[in-house]
């Protein structure tokens, strides 16, 4: 499946596209602090292999998210996944303050 998304500004021509081959789709894990206490490490080394959220609740209510820890990245590294896919029409250096005339 591929998804593509379009930015317009308005006041000029320019245009942002951005090509993806496949959506991104993250899902979430949810355990009562009970079950989290009785199985911590197993829950702990399913978000580090994963990389899924953990939301652990209390009474049903959603009250801490466990995420995988992310290191800094690069510029390069960061923006790698979309390098090739993204196109700009229009002038780089041109003025955009057509689109903050209404503030």
């Amino acid at each position: 499946m591929a998804f593509t998304a379009q930015r317009y500004f308005p006041g000029n021509d320019q245009v942002l596209t951005i090509h993806r081959l496949t959506p991104i789709v993250m899902t979430m894990v949810t355990v009562s602090k009970s079950a989290l206490k009785a199985r911590m490490l197993e829950y702990f080394r399913q978000v580090e292999q994963t990389g899924e959220e953990l939301i652990v609740t209390s009474d049903g209510l959603p009250v801490l998210k466990v995420v995988p820890f992310t290191p800094k990245q690069s510029v390069d590294t960061a923006f790698a996944d979309v390098r090739g896919q993204l196109s700009w029409t229009g002038d780089l250096d041109e003025p955009t303050r057509a689109e903050w005339s209404d503030v």
